[in-house]
């Protein structure tokens, strides 16, 4: 029986090198590359940001068929994304015509480096809610946030409305999962029909999968709520991470390539 492709969001236990950074580290090093990523246009920041996500997945030791299943769900949207790119280039050295429709060498380079762009940005956020749990990102943010607090931001909540949004996605994928299985059960199965039956087929399950949503928040407001939860109460950590050298040295890395992205 296959589970649901969505795996972003899902921590794996590790003792790999990424899993042992501090979540600040990693946390500043994925904000810093996401954004440097806007700067990849040419061959040579196209080759340093494929380094840089080839040591970056060796140094998490994520299996390679892991990380292909948890950005499946995502490569129509990136398909769609570059031929819009494509579609709206009016210029340049004609290729050829779709369907009466002139396709431009401009265009399939702009729409090739736009996909990678995303590609790169769900790769690194999978990477990071695969190396770190919930609750050490959840720390890290607050930590980050906290000078932020004298100004009189709610970072405490920021970052558990985060902590639950990361939570939750795999959650409803795996309910999507249950229902639309259950859907096939009752022989209204959408996986052999084409792409857009696909799509419409599973308008219907929106429904059931809002009420479980529903349900499962009110499950973990009712489960705060007895563990004494409050937000106008102070928090402590039961688990601190101390910075390491190799904290330094990760972000120090991350820095530099994201220098040589904006700078190429």
């Amino acid at each position: 029986m296959k589970g649901p492709s969505l795996l972003m969001g899902q921590y794996r236990q590790s003792e790999s090198f990424v899993h042992r950074l501090d979540p600040r580290s990693k946390l500043l090093s994925v904000f810093i590359v996401a954004l440097a990523l806007f700067f990849v246009a040419s061959p040579a920041t196209l080759a340093v940001s494929v380094c840089y996500f080839v040591a970056a997945i060796a140094s998490s030791k994520v299996p390679l068929p892991v990380l292909a299943k948890s950005l499946k769900p995502i490569i129509w949207f990136v398909i769609a994304f570059a031929l819009l790119q494509v579609i709206v280039t009016r210029e340049g050295h004609l290729v050829f015509h779709l369907f009466g429709w002139p396709v431009y060498a401009e265009g399939l380079a702009e729409g090739g480096i736009l996909a990678w762009r995303t590609l790169c940005l769900f790769l690194a956020a999978t990477l990071l809610t695969m190396t770190t749990s919930p609750l050490h990102i959840t720390w890290a943010i607050e930590s980050l946030l906290k000078p932020l607090k004298a100004v009189k931001f709610p970072v405490s909540d920021l970052a558990m409305m985060m902590s639950i949004t990361l939570r939750f996605i795999p959650i409803l994928s795996g309910e999507l999962h249950m229902i639309s299985r259950a859907q096939a059960a009752r022989g209204i199965g959408v996986r052999d029909q084409p792409f857009m039956k696909r799509v419409l087929a599973y308008m219907p399950l929106l429904v059931p999968l809002f009420v479980r949503s529903l349900k499962r928040a009110e499950e973990l407001a009712q489960a705060m709520e007895a563990r004494g939860y409050s937000r106008n109460r102070e928090r402590s950590s039961w688990k601190t991470n101390q910075w390491a050298f190799k904290d330094t040295y990760a972000l120090l890395v991350s820095a530099t390539v994201a220098f040589l992205l904006a700078w190429f």
